[in-house]
Order: structure tokens, then sequence, then C-alpha cells
């Protein structure tokens, strides 16, 4: 079953409070509430768009007016995000380099000047390549993973009438975390060097509400 992160829980439970407060309140027919993470301030451009655009899709968000927290609304849109889920990696081979060691041999050889993919009279044929070859692989790697991110329209009684996807498992992202077997001691092997740092290539959720920023930006 798919977890909710921990902030999303804890917008839930204010919600669920507020509700409960203003219930205290006239309802207002006329108003909706909508509530969103502390990522996107009052005022933010974000806001402008989904009170633009979500009327506009929605026949009970028609004409209504959005209203703060002391307020009894008919109608509210809630935020939710699931946790994300690694669905694999991808490795991007790193061109091997010589060694320190061997370029500073050749430096010491008069006249002799180390480019890659070429070699000195003064050394033997290929000796470039060889000490390039004898250097363990180097790689470049990013996880792919997937989440899901929702508005949920509910009534004043929290009966859910609509869900809004803004980001659905079928689209793959990469992680901004890129680990490199040069960078850490680690083993060689790919599918070890996943599992042994599947901490790291986990997005956070800033990372995952900056997605659906953009998302919600392009609607």
């Amino acid at each position: 079953m798919t977890r909710i992160i921990t902030s999303a829980a804890l917008l839930l439970l204010l919600s669920i409070a507020a509700i409960a407060q203003n219930k205290t309140l006239p309802l207002s027919e006329n108003k909706y509430r909508i509530n969103l993470p502390d990522y996107w301030g009052h005022g933010n451009k974000v806001w402008n768009i989904l009170t633009e655009k979500l009327p506009l899709v929605s026949e009970e968000l028609k004409d209504k007016e959005v209203c703060g927290d002391d307020c009894h609304p008919k109608y509210s849109i809630d935020f939710y995000i699931t946790e994300p889920e690694l669905t694999g990696y991808t490795r991007y081979k790193k061109p091997k380099a010589v060694s320190t060691s061997t370029r500073a041999l050749v430096n010491k050889i008069p006249g002799t000047v180390l480019v890659p993919g070429s070699y000195s009279p003064q050394l033997p044929a290929g000796y470039y390549n060889q000490a390039a070859n004898n250097q363990p692989e180097q790689w470049q790697m990013t996880a792919e993973y997937v989440f899901q991110c929702f508005l949920l329209l509910k009534d004043d009684t929290g009966r859910i009438i609509t869900k809004f996807i803004l980001v659905d498992t079928n689209e793959v992202w990469s992680s901004a975390f890129k680990g490199s077997n040069t960078e850490y001691s680690s083993p060689q092997n790919p599918d070890v060097f996943f599992e042994t740092y599947k901490e790291k290539f986990t997005p956070d959720k800033f990372e995952l509400l900056a997605i659906v920023d953009k998302k919600i930006l392009a609607l």
C-alpha cells in the first residue's frame, strides 16, 4: 500500500482539526479553501494558478470564492503526495583517465608530452592506452523513481468528490543525486552500489515538491 509522506499526513490532521473547529461557524455555500504545504506561501504564483484553473474544471467550485482559515467553506481542496519509489538506475560510463603517478612518470622524460589518444616516440607504442586500461572503470549513476501527487476536492462533510492528479506513477523521474564509484568507497558492482546508497538516491520532499511546482506552473 502506498504511504503518504509525513508532511501530507500532518496536513491532513490539521485539515481535520480545522474542519472540526470551523463547523461552529455558519456554512459558507459560496466559498472554498485550498490547503497546501508551507512550501508555497500565500501569494505564491501557485495559489493564483490553482484559484484560476480549478473552477474551470470543477462545477462545484465555479463562481466560488477562496476563503482563509476563519471560515466554514462548503468545499475544500487538500494536497496529498506519496513517498517516492525507486524503480531502477541508469549508469553512465566515464572515460578512463591515466593515473597521476603514470602522468608524473611520463613527464619526467625530457621532451615527452602526454596527450590522450597518442604516445611519445620515447615510450612503447600503446603505453598510454595500457596505463589507462589498468585503471578501474569509472561511472556515474542516477536513480529512477515514481510518485503520486494529487488534490482532493471534498465537501464540508469530508466526502471526496473529485481527485485532481498532478503527478502519476506513469511518469518516471531521475534523482538529483548522482552517485559515482570514484567518490565513494564502495564495490565496483553497480547493483551493489545502488543498494548501498539507496537512501542517498531517494529524493527528499523538497525535490518532489519542486517537480509538483513545475507541473502546476505549466497548467
